[in-house]
């Protein structure tokens, strides 16, 4: 994709910047296009970060964010995050990060703004928003403290799904490449496999690190069943995953039946954690035939996608 510089860097900033303001102004007074200004200040920013140097890259964060003080509360809790995240997003496909890791990246980004956001409000307005939002759900407070993180996570993993779609598919327009290639079984296989331990030695220590590592592990356990089903051996592993689903599934329900509810989270490992038996499977049969894990012919549900 092509940079500008000098003149051209700073007319491209000042147009995107003029957008933001557009956008801005008009959910300050009307409230009407709140949803659009979250889509679009990611995309804005990530076009940026694409587009221009670092240098201008600030220029436009500082000058919308500076912009964007006419309403505090939009700047901090819709503008800044917004602004991040996009950039976030330009740096990691600049660098040809593949998406499923440039999802998992800036949704713990988010995260991370998000629980800012929370202890900022807390210190300054004296307001408990994990507080407020277990009392509007109606969960007792010190059990959806256990689960707060993992709750942002998600909400988090959602918003950056979509700008994620929305982002890709309007900068492939333009010629953009992102890195979508079917190479990532093992990593994938690996990060099931270490986050499945972590969650499950982190649930008799910290609750609340321990479900919000659940809700990365499933995050990856999708991820993996879509590579299993799409083995090339697709009647097999069909059959296969479907069958350990269900042994999985009568497992839980037999398990549950003895165990205190105390340590019913733990038998959320049960049904993603089949998946790993099918890798095995899979690992063992591209070692008899002699072909590579890392290649895409392999998984050929995902290549003809591609």
């Amino acid at each position: 994709m092509k940079k500008y510089e000098g003149v051209k860097a700073l007319a491209f900033v000042s147009i995107i910047s003029a957008i933001c303001l557009i956008l801005i102004l008009m959910t300050h007074f009307t409230g009407s296009v709140g949803i659009i200004l979250l889509l679009t200040l990611p995309l804005c920013a990530s076009l940026v970060s694409l587009s221009v140097n670092k240098r201008y890259v600030l220029t436009y964060v500082v000058a919308t964010l500076l912009m964007s003080i006419i309403d505090i509360q939009l700047a901090l809790f819709v503008v800044l995050p917004s602004l991040l995240s996009g950039t976030l997003f330009g740096i990691l496909i600049k660098r040809f990060i593949h998406g499923y890791y440039i999802i998992i990246i800036n949704s713990l980004f988010q995260l991370l703004l998000e629980v800012g956001a929370i202890y900022l409000v807390r210190t300054i307005y004296n307001v408990d928003i994990i507080k407020t939002i277990s009392t509007i759900i109606k969960l007792d407070d010190n059990d959806f403290h256990q689960i707060s993180f993992l709750f942002i996570f998600l909400i988090s993993l959602i918003e950056t799904t979509l700008s994620y779609l929305i982002i890709s598919n309007e900068l492939k327009k333009i010629s953009f490449s992102f890195n979508e290639k079917n190479d990532s079984f093992m990593p994938i296989l690996i990060m099931n496999i270490v986050l499945l331990s972590l969650s499950i030695s982190f649930f008799f220590i910290n609750k609340l690190i321990s479900y919000l590592t659940l809700g990365i592990y499933l995050y990856f356990a999708v991820i993996l069943g879509y590579y299993i089903f799409s083995f090339h051996e697709k009647k097999a592993m069909l059959i296969t995953q479907c069958g350990l689903y269900i042994i999985s599934l009568i497992i839980t329900l037999i398990v549950s039946s003895f165990i205190d509810i105390t340590y019913y989270p733990l038998l959320l490992f049960i049904i993603p954690g089949s998946e790993i038996l099918s890798s095995i499977y899979i690992i063992i049969k591209c070692l008899i035939s002699k072909r590579r894990l890392s290649d895409a012919t392999a998984f050929q549900t995902i290549l003809k996608e591609n």
